[in-house]
């Protein structure tokens, strides 16, 4: 499996929940949540950065359902649907109001539209963003669930080039995370 195989009216889709790296990572920094959260959150959301798991059963059962390109979100969101856009020849769009958020990420980021930008802009969660045919996503989801993870549709695959990130009332959000090549984050395009 690729990530150059999404094709226009594909839908787009990730395992799990997204953010819980990055918000682990402010608690690391010495952040404090704005908002108490449990001792067992705070240990699940630590366990995301420090101690982060790969979904590759998961992975090989979503390719065997039929999807046509997958990518680990290890750069955040925006970047890697980025890299999903560019190899596929496609634009991906994402509604960050369907992302699936990590427990604990919303009161560590002070509130949902501030955890939702972690998501799209923070790396380290090892989750997969995955392109496949709409009549292939229910079997997609119990084989992922089948696996041990749930699948969730966040966008869609569409003619065009790059990634647009719109956030609950249309607002877009730049797509940025970690570049490989610069060692740092930047836009994604």
């Amino acid at each position: 499996m690729t990530r150059a195989g999404a094709r226009p009216r594909d839908i787009v889709a990730v395992t799990g929940d997204l953010g819980g790296a990055a918000a682990a990572l402010q608690l690391l920094e010495g952040g404090e949540p704005r908002t108490p959260i449990s001792p067992e959150v705070r240990d699940s959301l630590l366990a995301r950065q420090l101690d982060p798991r790969p979904r590759l059963k998961e992975g090989r059962a979503i390719a065997a359902a039929g999807a046509r390109a997958m990518i680990d979100i290890s750069d955040g969101l925006g970047a890697d649907a980025g890299h999903l856009a560019e190899s596929s020849e496609c634009r991906i769009e994402v509604d960050l109001d369907r992302v699936p958020l990590a427990p604990g990420a919303v009161e560590v980021a002070g509130g949902r539209e501030a955890a939702l930008e972690l998501a799209a802009g923070g790396g380290e969660d090892y989750e997969l963003l995955v392109a496949l045919p709409r009549d292939r996503l229910e079997e997609a989801a119990r084989a992922a669930a089948e696996a041990g993870s749930k699948l969730t549709e966040i966008g869609y695959a569409t003619e065009g080039h790059g990634v647009a990130l719109r956030l609950p009332g249309g607002e877009e959000l730049e797509p940025v995370g970690f570049d490989q090549r610069r060692g740092s984050l930047s836009g994604s395009g």
